[in-house]
């Protein structure tokens, strides 16, 4: 997992700008909410059974 900058990583400075990074790879698009996730890293890591995901 790369290291998120502290730029990404502080408070800003109005709510509507906080937007969701993968805990996986930090990526910022097409992230799940429930998982932390992006679509791409929640696929690969699926088969290998994912914590909160019904089987």
């Amino acid at each position: 997992m790369l290291p998120l900058s502290n730029h990404s990583q502080a408070k800003p400075k109005f709510a509507v700008r906080a937007f969701t990074r993968c805990q996986r790879c930090g990526h910022p698009h097409a992230v799940y909410r429930k998982f932390g996730l992006r679509r791409v890293c929640l696929r690969e890591i699926a088969p290998h059974g994912v914590p909160r995901l019904p089987a």
